[in-house]
């Protein structure tokens, strides 16, 4: 198999690492600037305080996805995303803005092609040029893939800059839509004597999973377990619910862990690697066909009911679902409202491909 690439003007095999982007500030970020980049849709109030903690910021990276949107040139939506992070705690950590190539050519009958016509193109390089000179993206390095990845490579790129032992996933479509601190979620992350690799937290799809889970494929996830957290933290524990398959979507996760990811095989015998990818898609599937295979109810020693195959799933894999407050803390952003009236009839009158 031919081994995905990236150009090679900076270290790690990648190019544009923009030079006028600055490292990790230890200022809070500039407030939301709506006279710059006014978001025609965003997921959460504008002058909430973000919540800022060194143990969130030395600890993790954030990788933010990217690849042509239906509102291209427009910047909206990177900007809600980005700016979304505060609620989270995440603006002080490093941020990496990953920007997926594609060629110009007919977009195949499958989504994920890598190839669009030349006007989509032109928008998508528009809006990422818009990106490096936006004040409120100032602090987020641009690193330009110089072939098509998908979603899946794009990480396993993008791990390859990272230096810290955790890092926070997030797809550009998606924002934190209430604050939440992640300050005792990176904690017990960062404990050893804790089996847990990946938190995951949930969108607007996945209201009551665990109920749905019951329901569609007959697991009960059992209740949430209490991780204690250390001194460090601000909260004396994290309610973490089983979660027997991977999900894409926002997450906080161990680097280590990830890359562990690259090496296994999985749905079919098939290795994460293959361009255009999604992780859910092979990892996801794989682990949910697994647990199922074992619906039959274990005690556990506090009495509690868990299906066979959902402690075994966590045992391997260590996915965990935040239980917290909020049900869902994730809003999916839909690129089309990021688009104006006369946009969206114009490009229903010429047919444009990437609507």
């Amino acid at each position: 198999m031919k081994r995905a690439t990236v150009a090679k003007h900076v270290t790690g095999g990648m190019k544009h690492l923009d030079s006028r982007m600055t490292t990790v500030s230890d200022t809070i970020p500039p407030a939301y600037d709506r006279s710059t980049t006014p978001p025609r849709h965003h997921a959460a109030t504008p002058n909430m305080s973000p919540i800022c903690s060194s143990l969130v910021s030395k600890n993790v990276t954030v990788i933010i996805t990217t690849s042509p949107l239906r509102s291209d040139p427009d910047v909206s939506m990177l900007h809600t995303t980005l700016q979304s992070l505060s609620l989270a705690g995440l603006s002080y950590c490093r941020k990496l803005l990953i920007v997926d190539h594609f060629d110009v050519g007919e977009p195949r009958l499958r989504k994920q092609s890598g190839r669009l016509p030349q006007a989509n193109i032109d928008n998508y390089n528009e809006r990422i040029n818009n990106f490096r000179s936006a004040t409120w993206a100032e602090g987020t390095e641009v690193v330009e893939l110089s072939e098509w990845h998908g979603f899946a490579l794009a990480v396993k790129s993008a791990l390859s800059l990272v230096t810290t032992p955790l890092v926070c996933i997030v797809q550009h479509d998606l924002a934190f839509r209430r604050e939440v601190d992640t300050k005792p979620i990176v904690d017990v992350l960062l404990n050893k004597d804790h089996h847990v690799n990946y938190v995951y937290f949930k969108r607007d799809s996945q209201r009551k999973y665990d109920i749905r889970s019951n329901m569609q494929f007959g697991l009960d996830l059992g209740e949430p377990v209490q991780f204690e957290t250390s001194e460090q933290s601000s909260s004396t524990s994290v309610p973490l619910l089983r979660l027997p398959r991977y999900f894409d979507g926002t997450h906080i996760a161990s680097v280590k862990w990830y890359h562990s990811l690259f090496s296994g095989q999985y749905l079919n015998g098939k290795e994460l690697g293959s361009k255009g990818d999604f992780i859910d898609t092979n990892l996801g599937i794989y682990m949910q066909r697994k647990a199922s295979e074992r619906k039959e109810l274990t005690t556990l020693p506090d009495g509690s009911k868990v299906s066979q195959g959902v402690l075994d799933l966590s045992d391997e894999f260590g996915c965990w679902l935040w239980a917290g407050e909020y049900d869902p803390l994730i809003q999916h952003l839909n690129g089309r409202k990021f688009l104006g009236a006369e946009e969206i009839a114009s490009r229903k009158k010429g047919g444009n491909a990437h609507k």
